[in-house]
């Protein structure tokens, strides 16, 4: 995570989601994923990573 170079709280919130998603379990290729979409959408805060990962969960959800 630390060679992407997100700001903390939009790392944070990619961890808590990734943690809330997965029953407390850290999954390192959604993690990485997810901070690499993140950086490419140049997302800068914990409320534009919240809402892109409630749009990307939507999404995700409808897929399985």
């Amino acid at each position: 995570m630390k060679k992407i170079r997100l700001p903390r709280a939009v790392a944070n919130t990619i961890v808590y989601y990734v943690l809330a998603t997965n029953n407390q379990k850290l999954v390192m290729y959604k993690l990485l994923m997810l901070a690499g979409v993140c950086k490419k959408l140049g997302i800068q805060d914990a409320q534009a990573a919240l809402t892109f990962i409630k749009k990307y969960y939507v999404c995700h959800q409808h897929l399985h």
